[in-house]
């Protein structure tokens, strides 16, 4: 896939394209949430999707709470985690070594079935280089008090606050989306490498919001236009970016 820009009209054949702006993590602010995400079902299946741009290669976690890590990320390494490395530990190595432009991500995670999990690049799937678990099926956990965003919870967590933009971030839990279906992908990424609408609350894919969905502006980002309540920018301020506009851009 080449590295020209993008420009914010979909091709024939996609869908509308989402219009609001991008934001800016330096190193030294997060998003936290100190009580249980509400409207949590007791599920096996997780989904995310969003758009990012890496500024360091240094390490970071884009989703934790105390008892499930499972999104770690660097511009070198994606490892999946969920229920800890004995149910699903995923680890897809040399993909994002990318400081300057931007790429989508998406996955859904069946922690009883590798066969039933997935995660894309760009709309095109790619291959842990290691897979290690039980995916015995054990549901998540996710009653916590403590829910961080672009940073770790755990020790060293100062030095894992992420580095870049973050742009349209979803994440449900509950629902088996099968993105081998490219129909299914078109509600997050459309053909021609744009980003689609996901509504005003994130609905669009599913026809229900997700737990968490954030998009717009600096000053509403934590705000979480889904059903787990809000988040709290825990330390500094998040940055204004606007549209993003360079590379694999929206």
């Amino acid at each position: 896939m080449t590295n020209t820009r993008r420009g914010m009209m979909a091709a024939a054949g996609g869908g509308a394209v989402s219009t609001t702006g991008a934001v800016q993590f330096d190193g030294n602010t997060w998003l936290s949430r100190g009580a249980d995400l509400t409207s949590v079902p007791s599920t096996n299946y997780w989904t995310f999707s969003f758009w990012y741009k890496f500024d360091s290669t240094t390490d970071t976690t884009v989703y934790e709470n105390k008892a499930e890590k499972v999104v770690f990320a660097n511009a070198a390494v994606w490892q999946i985690e969920s229920k800890g490395p004995d149910t699903v530990n995923d680890g897809y190595e040399g993909l994002d070594t990318d400081l300057t432009n931007w790429h989508h991500t998406c996955g859904m995670i069946n922690t009883g079935s590798a066969d039933d999990t997935h995660y894309y690049r760009d709309d095109t799937e790619i291959t842990p280089q290691y897979k290690f678990g039980s995916r015995d099926g054990t549901n998540y956990v996710l009653t916590s008090t403590d829910h961080f965003l672009f940073r770790s919870g755990g020790p060293g967590a100062a030095s894992r606050q992420f580095e870049g933009s973050i742009y349209e971030f979803w994440m449900d839990w509950g629902q088996n989306i099968d993105l081998t279906n490219t129909t299914q992908r078109r509600k997050f990424i459309n053909a021609d490498l744009t980003p689609p609408s996901l509504g005003a609350n994130g609905e669009t894919p599913t026809g229900t919001s997700p737990e968490i969905y954030m998009t717009g502006g600096a000053a509403t980002f934590a705000t979480n236009l889904g059903t787990g309540g809000a988040f709290s920018v825990g330390a500094g301020a998040l940055i204004e970016t606007g549209k993003p506009t360079v590379g694999n851009a929206p």
